[in-house]
């Protein structure tokens, strides 16, 4: 994204709706330029545009590209990133699976000595240049919501590999049903994750709690840990920990 597209994104993600001459004016930017930004952000499903102006994707909506949702919640993901970086130890072999909280800990496990499996491109360009890891990129179709690598191609691959840890996220989570996605084309490979790695953690902040989405990517036995902020409420923490899930609260 260039500059301009980015200073327009942040502004409409602040004021939710916005007319385009005041991004005009705001961001000393001609309007006719301002229409065309729009237009490519409209394209990209980063902004809702209308005639004479936008609107901020919402934030509840679990289906907005990897792009538009790196800047929600950042309080919390970096805090449940953080720990869940903690947990890694060098010479581990670990999978980062995609989602934009496993992304944020790309900052924290930068120095040591892994072998970090992804299907993620943003989180091989953050890593790309870490001289103490080797990155090995999962191959498949990629989707350019997800900015990721998905399907067979990507499950065949992992069916030869073995980790100490994995890394994932969810769209969504409760007791009951457990883990969710949007991504129906992903459960396969979630799947094979579950089987290859010694250790899974789930890495989510309290806003996805309790929503709703179409796939059940895991259930409470699939997972080892769970990483949450402080919203998460107590009842909730007790209902993971009864059905044998570790569950770590950072604040």
């Amino acid at each position: 994204m260039t500059d301009k597209e980015i200073a327009v994104l942040n502004y409409i993600n602040l004021k939710k709706i916005v007319k385009t001459h005041e991004l005009s004016r705001e961001l000393s930017i001609s309007e006719s330029t301002v229409r065309r930004i729009l237009c490519r952000l409209d394209r990209r499903k980063l902004i809702v545009r209308f005639h004479g102006g936008a609107t901020a994707i919402p934030e509840d909506r679990v289906d907005t590209p990897i792009s538009a949702r790196l800047n929600v919640h950042t309080k919390e993901k970096e805090l449940i990133a953080r720990k869940a970086a903690e947990k890694v130890t060098d010479g581990s072999t670990i999978i980062m699976l995609g989602g934009t909280t496993v992304f944020y800990m790309c900052k924290y496990l930068k120095g040591k000595s892994l072998t970090v499996v992804t299907n993620s491109l943003i989180v091989l360009d953050a890593l790309k240049y870490e001289k103490s890891m080797q990155l090995v990129l999962l191959g498949g179709v990629y989707n350019n919501d997800e900015a990721e690598l998905r399907g067979s191609l990507t499950s065949n691959t992992l069916r030869k590999l073995s980790a100490d840890y994995l890394f994932t996220s969810a769209t969504a989570f409760e007791e009951v049903r457990g883990f969710l996605t949007s991504h129906i084309d992903s459960i396969e490979l979630y799947n094979m994750c579950f089987q290859v790695a010694q250790k899974v953690f789930m890495l989510v902040d309290s806003s996805k709690y309790r929503k709703s989405d179409v796939a059940v990517t895991a259930r409470c036995e699939d997972i080892d840990c769970l990483i949450c902020d402080s919203g998460l409420p107590v009842e909730a923490r007790i209902g993971f920990a009864n059905k044998g899930v570790e569950v770590i609260i950072v604040e």
